[in-house]
C-alpha cells in the first residue's frame, strides 16, 4: 500500500477560526509526532508548533497537555516537550476497554439508526476509498467518526465521555500505521455492522463492534510483537558483533622486522572467520 503525506496534496488551511486547530491540522500534527518524522527523546519546542501551524501558545500547549496525559508527549522547561514512546501495553488495555464501550452503545443505537444508517454508509464508504488512494490520515478519520457516531445514537452520554477521555481519535491515527497491511480486511468488517445497525439487530450490531475492535487489537498486538522481536534481535546481533571483535587481536600491535596489517569486514553485522598472530617458540 502506497502511503500518501498530507503535503503532496493541494493545501488546505488547518486552522479554524477560533485559531485552534482543526481536523486536518490535528491529523497531520499527530502523525508528525507519533508516526515517525520525530523520534523518542527529541525535545521540540512548542512556539516552532505554533508558528509552523499558525496557533496561538495557549491552543498549543492545551493540545500537548492532552498528548502528555496519554503518554505521548512530556512537557519540559523553556515551552518545549519531549517526544516518547507510546505505551504499548497501555494502549492494548485501552483497546480492551473500547471493545466493551462499543459492545454496550450497539445495543441500543439500534433503535435510533434503525432504517437511518446512511450516515454511517457514507462514513464507510470514505474508508473505502481512502485504502483505495493509500490515504491513511483520511482513513482514519472516517474511521472515528463511524464508531463516534455509533456512541452517540445510543444516547449514553457516559460512555461517550469515556471514549473521548481515552481520545481514541488520536489513538486510531497512531494504531492503524502498525496495521496498514490488514486495513483491506478491517475496513470491510465495518459493513456488517451497519447491516445489523440499518435493521434494528442491536444484540448483533453490539457483538459485531466488540469482534471488529477486538480484532484490530489482535493485529496491533501482532504488530508491537514483531515489532519488538526485531528490536530484541538487532540488540543481540550486536551483542554478538562486541564478542566476535573482542576476540581479534588489537588494531595496533608491534612485531619485530615484521610489518602487519588486518581488515576484517563480515558480509552482515556478524561472521564465523577468526584469525590471531601467535608467538612460537624459538622466536617465531
Amino acid at each position: 500500500m502506497k502511503l500518501l503525506n498530507r503535503e503532496t496534496r493541494k493545501f488546505v488551511s488547518m486552522v479554524g477560526a477560533n485559531g485552534h486547530l482543526n481536523e486536518l491540522g490535528r491529523v497531520r500534527l499527530t502523525r508528525e509526532l507519533f508516526c515517525g518524522k520525530h523520534r523518542p527523546g527529541q525535545r521540540v519546542r512548542l512556539r516552532d508548533i505554533a508558528a509552523k501551524y499558525g496557533l496561538d501558545n495557549d491552543a498549543v500547549l492545551k493540545l500537548f497537555t492532552e498528548f502528555q496525559s496519554l503518554g505521548l508527549t512530556k512537557l519540559a522547561g523553556n515551552f518545549s516537550a519531549v517526544v516518547q514512546v507510546p505505551n504499548a501495553r497501555e494502549m492494548h488495555e485501552a483497546y480492551e476497554i473500547r471493545a466493551g464501550l462499543e459492545e454496550i452503545a450497539g445495543k441500543t443505537a439500534a433503535e435510533t439508526l434503525k432504517k437511518n444508517s446512511n450516515e454511517l454508509q457514507n462514513e464507510l464508504d470514505s474508508m473505502r476509498l481512502a485504502i483505495r488512494a493509500g490515504d491513511l490520515d483520511s482513513y482514519a478519520e472516517h474511521d472515528a467518526k463511524f464508531h463516534r457516531r455509533i456512541l452517540q445514537a445510543s444516547g449514553n452520554k457516559v460512555l461517550l465521555r469515556v471514549w473521548e477521555a481515552l481520545a481514541f481519535d488520536i489513538r486510531i491515527r497512531i494504531a492503524i500505521g502498525k496495521v496498514s497491511q490488514e486495513l483491506s480486511e478491517v475496513v470491510e468488517s465495518h459493513q456488517p455492522i451497519v447491516d445489523a445497525l440499518e435493521n434494528g439487530r442491536g444484540k448483533e450490531a453490539s457483538l459485531l463492534l466488540r469482534n471488529h475492535v477486538e480484532t484490530f487489537l489482535e493485529y496491533l498486538k501482532k504488530a508491537d510483537s514483531d515489532s519488538g522481536f526485531h528490536k530484541a534481535f538487532r540488540k543481540d546481533l550486536e551483542g554478538a558483533k562486541d564478542v566476535q571483535q573482542a576476540f581479534f587481536p588489537p588494531q595496533s600491535f608491534s612485531i619485530p622486522c615484521l610489518s602487519c596489517e588486518t581488515f576484517y569486514q563480515p558480509a552482515r553485522g556478524i561472521g564465523g572467520d577468526y584469525y590471531d598472530f601467535l608467538s612460537l617458540s624459538g622466536g617465531r
